[in-house]
């Protein structure tokens, strides 16, 4: 502890020595690369010890020194001094993925400084570097790291006298507030400098950030890199300079859009091609062109892209052209497209035909009578064949690329207005809560707001249903086959959709007791298959199963996620019976002569308990006889023994359609 304190100390004297400096009094250049030199060695120290928690207030007066404005008025003339504050500052980053309190007051400090100097601090661009690694870190998902908002939220709710938040005592504002930071310093950018310098530092790092070509296509964290970067790109797109703005959209986001197999991505880079129209109108041949080959093909992806991005763009225009460019786009390619073989084409043409419907009902678009009549047939015949529900609303296919141009929307607003999948959005009221008023005072583009009533999987579920379809491209093709199957594209830890400082899933209150269950890849297999249903809880006879090779090849990362709990095999019957006590009905999945057969009519307590057999011997006798009752799965095949792992998958995906 003395040698934090001595650290702190240092750090106040190098604070106060820097008050000697002002803006008329810069920092000579021998003195910068004293106090660069000085800064890695006191941060060299810092990180030795880990940077724990107790040491909290030498960590935010060491950001504090590195953030000084003088010192970064120095680093945007001194190479060198920008240099080592960037190093500090990544390696900080870096270690920040495990640790709270330190990016906030990071970001926090970057903001102030962009408040209080802000032609200097776009000149100031190595600090375009921060912004990308800030936006690019993903943190620990781990149960453990988010436990300190649980215990805190309850602490608050139940206990707390004081006032303050118990987790805003001890760390600080929530993660969530330093993100908002970052979108809410690159929605304040008002020349081009700094954000080509976002946009440069993503593509000329690809070894880094993987942006063009992602390690694991369908992975789900470096999904979510891309749209934090997608997200930047939107936010940014508008102070980069047209020659800029296009050179990026064709060399970059254009040839990645044919491989990019996340439509959460696809859809922002769609945003970003439209607005790119919008401001460069000759860059329309150049998107066309290149969709024009796989259009004629009916690529899904393609013509899903050339449909959505046409409307987005004509939706802009001048009344006169709209409707003129609406008549032939609708005879041209949205009605044909509604006749296509390709179930994606099909549905999607007749999504844009009710949209255009839509539009001329509210006077919006004059079309010609003929196409009117023939747009308003097809749509006609497709909510008769459709029932209205079984595909979604054309309006929730599309937006406007220009009011809808708003932080919450960027920041995660239009995935929930055009998607059915989890998303890791930023709301309202992050942004309200943790900006300053100076800096919501700065922005260029405004917060927005949450629009609860638009949202696919909120208000509107009812209403409209996104139906998943397999991309049919080249075998070849990055995006060849869309994987979306439950996790892939969905953040999944959301702990409190009002703080949205992570994702937690609404898991039912099943418990699957598979103590019994002795081989690691059948646990990792019914690990996975629980997760994936909702249930609540799985035990197992030894927790360290989970270190098992065996077991995370089949579980993948589902023990991360699925609550999992230690009942030794001995225990099994006393757990049983203290279920039993709270509610709980214990069922058993075996064949016994008073087994119940798993079928429609089979009506699962919401508290239920599942006991899973041995793999051969099955339930022994003096379980059996604590059940309520025993299921029985019907099975007509030669080999009348399903493997547990689909025995137990039958079983609780019984459970789960009647209570998840």
């Amino acid at each position: 502890m003395s040698e934090c304190n001595s650290h702190l100390a240092n750090v106040g004297l190098m604070s106060e020595m820097l008050q000697r400096f002002s803006d008329k009094n810069p920092i000579p250049v021998d003195e910068a690369k004293s106090i660069a030199s000085n800064l890695k060695l006191i941060w060299d120290d810092i990180i030795r010890d880990r940077l724990v928690l107790n040491q909290r207030s030498l960590h935010q007066a060491f950001i504090g020194l590195v953030l000084d404005e003088k010192l970064l008025l120095a680093s945007a003339k001194y190479e060198e001094l920008a240099d080592s504050l960037f190093e500090i500052l990544d390696e900080l980053i870096s270690n920040a993925a495990g640790r709270k309190g330190l990016l906030p007051c990071l970001f926090r400090g970057i903001s102030s400084y962009q408040i209080s100097h802000p032609d200097d601090f776009e000149n100031t661009l190595w600090l375009a570097k921060v912004i990308v690694k800030g936006a690019f870190l993903f943190q620990s998902e781990l149960n453990i790291f988010q436990l300190d908002c649980i215990v805190s939220e309850g602490y608050d709710k139940y206990l707390n006298i004081s006032g303050e938040s118990l987790y805003k005592s001890v760390y600080g504002d929530p993660e969530i507030s330093y993100r908002a930071t970052i979108f809410a310093i690159a929605g304040s950018l008002k020349t081009h400098r700094f954000a080509h310098q976002i946009w440069e530092y993503v593509f000329d790092n690809e070894k880094i950030f993987h942006f063009i070509n992602p390690k694991k296509r369908t992975d789900r964290e470096e999904q979510w890199k891309r749209i934090q970067f997608l997200s930047l790109f939107v936010a940014t797109a508008d102070v980069l300079s047209s020659m800029e703005l296009v050179y990026y959209c064709e060399t970059f986001l254009l040839p990645r859009l044919f491989k990019e197999a996340s439509p959460l991505c696809r859809t922002y880079i769609e945003w970003i091609l439209s607005l790119t129209i919008l401001r460069c109108p000759d860059f329309r041949s150049t998107v066309f062109n290149a969709l024009k080959e796989g259009v004629e093909a009916q690529q899904p992806l393609v013509v899903v892209t050339f449909e959505r991005v046409s409307m987005l763009v004509s939706m802009q225009l001048p009344p006169e052209e709209k409707g003129k460019f609406l008549s032939e786009f609708a005879v041209d390619v949205i009605i044909p497209m509604a006749t296509s073989n390709r179930a994606l084409n099909r549905h999607f043409s007749a999504s844009m035909v009710r949209v255009l419907c839509n539009e001329m009902a509210k006077g919006n678009v004059k079309l010609s009578t003929l196409v009117s009549d023939a747009l308003q047939k097809v749509d006609n015949i497709s909510n008769v064949s459709l029932e209205n529900v079984t595909y979604r609303a054309g309006d929730a296919l599309l937006w406007d690329i220009r009011k809808d141009l708003n932080l919450v929307a960027v920041t995660g607003g239009i995935l929930l207005r055009t998607s059915d999948r989890e998303v890791d959005c930023i709301s309202e009221n992050d942004y309200k809560m943790y900006l300053s008023e100076k800096q919501k005072s700065m922005l260029r583009i405004p917060i927005g707001h949450d629009e609860h009533e638009l949202w696919v999987k909120g208000e509107r579920s009812g209403e409209v249903r996104v139906e998943s379809f397999y991309v049919e491209l080249n075998e070849t093709d990055e995006s060849s086959m869309l994987q979306t199957k439950s996790g892939v594209w969905s953040t999944v830890m959301e702990i409190d959709e009002s703080s949205r400082a992570a994702a937690q899933v609404k898991r039912s209150p099943l418990i699957v007791v598979s103590s019994l269950v002795d081989k690691p890849p059948n646990l990792g297999g019914i690990c996975r298959l629980c997760d994936c249903l909702g249930a609540g809880w799985m035990t197992v006879d030894d927790i360290s199963v989970k270190n098992d090779s065996e077991f995370k090849s089949v579980a993948v990362t589902a023990d991360r996620w699925m609550p999992l709990i230690e009942v030794k095999i001995p225990e099994i019957a006393e757990f049983m019976k203290m279920k039993k006590k709270e509610g709980y009905t214990l069922i058993g999945l075996e064949q016994t002569d008073k087994s119940v057969e798993l079928n429609g009519d089979l009506k699962f307590p919401e508290k239920s308990l599942i006991l899973l057999g041995k793999e051969r011997e099955g339930i022994p006798g003096d379980l059996l006889a604590e059940l309520d009752m025993c299921v029985i799965i019907k099975q007509v095949g030669i080999v009348r023994s399903m493997n547990i792992q689909t025995a137990t998958a039958v079983i609780v995906h019984a459970y789960s359609s009647q209570h998840c």
